[in-house]
């Protein structure tokens, strides 16, 4: 939600899906390099885990220079100043940031006229079908199996491992389809 917020308006669907596949990507390289022919030994595994630290510092380091969403700052906080301050921070000193505070001051007014509930989402024809689509999508993948299959993916794993596929296929291919 932080990415989409920042992000400018022409960039918020490909902050998104970047994002996710960026996350796709970090599983299956995490896999490959827990495999016992990269790092998945008894002698390296602690090398792996401190990747992980180092990985979680860097994250830690950086989140201090982010500024506060200036979509959380102008519509719950009500601070325009400070918003105007995250947007000239995030786009430049030479962005005029006016017109992206005039879309959040309409949107402010807007959501304070119209209260919304779960029943618009029913009423509006294409609210309705993008949560048709959603549902389908989550419902499908509860019953696909795929859950089970990435939390209990080295038993499985090992048990084709005996019968078809080498281990390698198996714990890669199990990457490549999304998890929560």
């Amino acid at each position: 939600m932080f990415l989409s917020e920042i992000a400018p308006v022409n960039f918020r669907g490909a902050a998104g899906t970047f994002n996710q596949f960026v996350l796709v990507f970090a599983i299956l390289l995490s896999q490959v390099l827990g495999l016992p022919e990269v790092m998945g030994t008894t002698e390296l595994w602690p090398y792996l885990l401190a990747l992980c630290t180092v990985s979680s510092v860097i994250h830690i380091l950086l989140l201090s220079t982010c500024p506060e969403s200036p979509t959380y700052l102008y519509i719950i906080k009500g601070d325009r100043r400070r918003s105007e301050n995250a947007l000239v921070y995030l786009r430049g000193q030479d962005c005029d940031v006016h017109a992206e505070l005039e879309l959040l001051k309409m949107e402010t007014q807007q959501s304070s006229t119209h209260k919304s509930n779960f029943f618009d989402l029913l009423r509006i024809p294409y609210l309705r079908w993008g949560l048709i689509v959603a549902l389908v999508l989550h419902i499908g993948q509860q019953f696909s199996g795929i859950n089970g299959v990435s939390n209990f993916e080295f038993q499985v794993s090992l048990f084709l491992t005996t019968l078809l596929f080498p281990e390698l296929f198996v714990v890669m291919s199990t990457s490549f389809i999304t998890r929560k």
